[in-house]
C-alpha cells in the first residue's frame, strides 16, 4: 500500500499526470477533489485566519512548485460534521456526481462517523466501500487516495479510524 502526503502531493501528480496528458499540446489541468469533514474544509481556519492559505492553496501552491506539472484546480468539497453515509445520501449528487471527471481524489473521514454510527466497525468500511464504488463509477479515471484522520479525538479514537481507514484502503487496492 502506498503511503501519500500532501507533502508528497506533486511527486505523485508528477509521475501520474505525465501518462494522462502525454499526448497533448497543451496540457490540461489537473482536477483534485478534497472530500471530507471539517478537518478538510478548516472551517476554524477560515473563520480565524480568512486571508490565510487554506488546504487547496497550500495543494496548489505545492503542485505550482514543480515546474514539470501542468496547472491545478483544487475543489474543497469538506463540510462541518459531515459522514460518508450523510454526504452520500445528500450532496454527493450535486457535489461529486454531477462534476467534470476528476483526476484526483483525497478522502478525509471518520471523526464525526465515529460517534455517529452504532456499530463503527462494520458500518465505516461499509459505507467507505459504497463511496469508493460510486466514485469508481462516476469518475473512472480519478486515483482515489484515502487518508488517515488528523489527531482530534484523543488516541484511542482516532487509532480506531485509521485503523479502519488502512484496512479499507489495503483492501481496495488504494493509496493512503
Amino acid at each position: 500500500m502506498k503511503i501519500v502526503s500532501f507533502l508528497s502531493l506533486p511527486v505523485l501528480l508528477l509521475a501520474i499526470a505525465g501518462p494522462l496528458h502525454a499526448g497533448d499540446k497543451k496540457a490540461a489541468k489537473i482536477r483534485v477533489l478534497l472530500l471530507g469533514d471539517s478537518t478538510v474544509i478548516g472551517s476554524v481556519c477560515r473563520t480565524t485566519h480568512p486571508k490565510a492559505d487554506h488546504l487547496e492553496d497550500v495543494v496548489r501552491k505545492l503542485v505550482a512548485a514543480e515546474s514539470d506539472l501542468p496547472p491545478i484546480e483544487v475543489f474543497n468539497r469538506g463540510q462541518d460534521g459531515d459522514t460518508i453515509h450523510r454526504l452520500l445520501a445528500g450532496r454527493y449528487e450535486k457535489d461529486v456526481a454531477k462534476q467534470s471527471p476528476f483526476d484526483f481524489i483525497f478522502i478525509r473521514y471518520g471523526l464525526n462517523d465515529v460517534r455517529g454510527l452504532k456499530a463503527f466497525k462494520t458500518e465505516f468500511p461499509a459505507n467507505y466501500r459504497k463511496l469508493i464504488s460510486r466514485l469508481r463509477k462516476d469518475h473512472a479515471r480519478a486515483e482515489i487516495v484515502l487518508e488517515t484522520v488528523i489527531p482530534y479525538l484523543g488516541m484511542e479514537l482516532d487509532k480506531a479510524i485509521n485503523e479502519q481507514t488502512r484496512a479499507v484502503a489495503a483492501a481496495e487496492k488504494l493509496p493512503l
